[in-house]
């Protein structure tokens, strides 16, 4: 990018969301699965809002991405996690 830095983003697609046998109304299945996803990034971060990242091509590679990591613009700073 011209700011020197890339997006962070990524998608996938996502198979059906274990939700419990009527656990949740279909409709809500989706705030479930996003509320998993969030916790299991916080921990993923090691607490404390710090984003966890991974190269690409060490995410393709399979393994962990080590320090330094690129500068990031997002202000709680960022944490090297295996996403894959």
């Amino acid at each position: 990018s011209r700011f020197g830095m890339a997006g962070g983003g990524g998608a996938a697609a996502c198979g059906g969301v274990a939700v419990g046998e009527g656990a949740l109304p279909p409709a809500l299945a989706g705030l479930a699965f996003q509320e998993a996803m969030e916790a299991r990034a916080a921990a993923m971060g090691g607490g404390g809002l710090t984003c966890p990242v991974q190269r690409v091509s060490d995410f393709l590679e399979g393994r962990l991405s080590t320090e330094p990591l690129p500068p990031s613009s997002y202000r709680l700073g960022v944490a090297a996690a295996p996403l894959h």
